[in-house]
């Protein structure tokens, strides 16, 4: 392939042009969305620590055995986790919550017209 004989920082420019392209158009909002979640401690709080990892119940031994190859493996995990498993689950529960809140401010309940 083409790319694979660029030198890295022609290919990182190049990467550069194609987003803000994109950026531009239409997709900015996936594009950016997806972009996160190649950056997950850029985008959502998400750490793993020594401490978390002993709150868990780990041992200094089995944490020995993790790097930060293995952190950012089980950031990924839980990121994904909570995107695929529990995001629309929770993005309806939440937006329920605010309408039920706006609703009985205003004085209504739920499905009345």
């Amino acid at each position: 392939m083409q790319w694979d004989r660029l030198p890295s920082d022609h290919q990182a420019s190049m990467a550069l042009v194609l987003v803000s392209k994109v950026a531009d158009g239409e997709y900015r909002g996936w594009l950016l969305s997806s972009m996160a979640l190649l950056n997950p401690q850029g985008s959502l709080p998400v750490d793993v620590s020594d401490e978390h990892l002993k709150q868990i119940g780990l041992t200094d031994e089995e944490i020995g055995q993790l790097d930060e190859t293995n952190h950012r493996n089980i950031r990924h995990r839980i990121i994904n986790h909570w995107l695929t498993d529990w995001f629309w689950q929770e993005l309806e529960y939440q937006t329920r919550q605010v309408l039920e809140e706006k609703n009985t401010v205003s004085g209504g309940s739920i499905g009345e017209r």
